[in-house]
């Protein structure tokens, strides 16, 4: 659960920009649709009583040992495409009996003899009418029904009335009063259905609803900016927060900050050109590595890679170095014999360079380049930064290196230099420098947000493991840094 609500908190303004627009499309809704009227009249319903034998074969619904189906059997009959057709015609509204059943309905109300007829419209007095329509239309509808079978019923039994002698005087007489009963009941109406509520105009519209709209797109707002924002996290293969480190069990650092100035340039970037936050992170992450070591004559060899192209290695390598020089001699090797920018960047070039030392042409002190230190002013007097390039035909470093020989380069380095830095190649695209990687005493990993895959760096991870290395730590690039700090001159 922490991890999922440290995944929401990082994309709040996404969630929010969803909502939001969840908002203002209910706000369009609700400016744009029309308004839904509801009204209701209710129908009584009285089933014949089951001792009642003379209304037999009328059609009429008799009371059962079930109320409720009694009700309910009445409730489907009003709904009917007949009582339909009717209302219509009488309305005389432009409606089709399927439209008009659209707009009503017939349910029964719980624990009682009552069907409520409910009617909607963009108009309160038209819902009213057309409630009160519908329903006079069921008691006409299953009044005629009952007139239908009594003019049947009725000539019948006066047929049977004539049929009889003077001797069936009793009979006669039975058949007499049922006639004028059935005669009675042809001149009223359906006596288990009458209109006992007529419909009133409503006061207020049923639909569409502001607050249980609005609440409603708030709700889903949420949900739907959470799960873009959780399907992004699981599916989005780079990396975008610093929590999603922890996983790798090794300490940031550093965080520097994104430079806006160099993101478009795939050079690397001088001191010149580093905001100053970008300049106190080196300095602290060149302060972390040095913490542990006595203050006289630190001797100490870092490697920097990456898990890809572009994730700010050689900047963080150049840099480091850089900072490194304000208080001891380093050599900056440039490792990345594949893509060699190290001295393209600062300027120089020379004859002989990191393979000429590995084949043991020359030695390191006489490859190494002083960097002039007109083009690294950063404010800060430098005791010396020298480079190992590549050289004049360079052969490739996989060609050239041995475990042996990256040992005596080291060896020879801190001889030279208080510290030594080397820009590596990404180890698991180039595997070039692991011999160099196995002889330092530090192997720092850069990680860009928004840029490093999370499958190579997984795998640059487990080569290291692979190769009994443990590294010191993460430099992210584009990481929370602090705000820069500067005293009152």
């Amino acid at each position: 659960m922490p991890f999922y609500l440290a995944v929401l908190r990082s994309k709040l303004w996404f969630i929010a920009i969803t909502t939001a627009v969840c908002v203002a499309a209910a706000f369009v809704y609700l400016s744009q649709a029309e308004k839904v009227y509801q009204a209701g009249a209710d129908l009584l319903i009285t089933p014949v009583p089951p001792d009642n034998n003379s209304l037999i074969g009328l059609g009429l619904p008799h009371e059962s040992s079930d109320p409720l189906r009694d009700v309910e059997t009445i409730a489907r009959l009003i709904e009917t495409p007949v009582v339909a057709r009717r209302a219509v015609k009488e309305l005389g509204l432009d409606l089709t009996p399927q439209g008009l059943l659209q707009k009503v309905s017939a349910t029964p109300v719980a624990s009682s003899n009552v069907v409520s007829v409910t009617a909607r419209a963009n108009d309160p007095d038209l819902a009213a009418r057309i409630a009160n329509t519908f329903a006079r239309a069921s008691v006409d509808q299953r009044t005629a029904q009952m007139h239908a079978q009594l003019d049947i019923v009725i000539p019948q039994l006066k047929r049977q009335i004539a049929s009889l002698g003077p001797s069936n005087a009793v009979a006669r007489e039975g058949l007499v009063a049922s006639l004028r009963d059935l005669e009675t009941l042809r001149a009223l109406k359906d006596p288990t259905i009458r209109l006992e509520t007529p419909a009133d105009p409503p006061t207020s519209a049923i639909a569409p609803r502001p607050m249980l709209s609005v609440a409603a797109a708030l709700v889903a707002g949420l949900i739907i900016g959470g799960a873009a924002v959780l399907a992004l996290e699981f599916f989005d293969p780079r990396l975008r927060r610093e929590e999603q480190l922890r996983r790798f069990r090794v300490p940031i650092l550093a965080r520097i900050p994104f430079e806006t100035r160099g993101s478009k340039s795939k050079t690397p970037l001088l001191p010149t050109e580093l905001s100053p936050s970008a300049h106190d992170s080196y300095l602290l992450l060149g302060a972390t590595l040095s913490v542990d070591q006595p203050e006289e004559r630190v001797r100490r060899s870092v490697l920097i890679t990456g898990s890809d192209s572009g994730d700010g290695k050689t900047t963080s390598a150049l840099n480091l170095a850089t900072d490194l020089s304000t208080t001891g001699r380093v050599v900056l090797v440039d490792g990345d014999t594949r893509r060699p920018s190290l001295g393209r960047t600062l300027g120089v070039n020379g004859t002989r360079g990191l393979a000429d030392v590995l084949l043991n042409r020359c030695q390191l002190s006489d490859a190494l380049i002083e960097v002039n230190g007109s083009r690294m002013t950063t404010g800060r007097q430098t005791a010396g930064l020298q480079l190992l390039a590549q050289g004049n035909g360079g052969a490739p470093l996989s060609r050239v290196i041995t475990p042996l020989s990256a040992a005596s380069l080291i060896q020879q380095a801190h001889q030279i230099a208080n510290w030594v830095v080397v820009d590596a190649p990404p180890l698991v695209l180039v595997p070039d420098a692991l011999p160099l990687a196995k002889q330092v005493d530090d192997v720092i990993m850069v990680v860009r947000i928004g840029h490093t895959r999370l499958k190579a760096l997984e795998e640059l991870a487990e080569l290291l493991v692979q190769q009994g290395i443990t590294p010191a730590g993460f430099v992210l690039i584009g990481g929370r840094s602090p705000r820069p700090y500067y005293g009152v001159v």
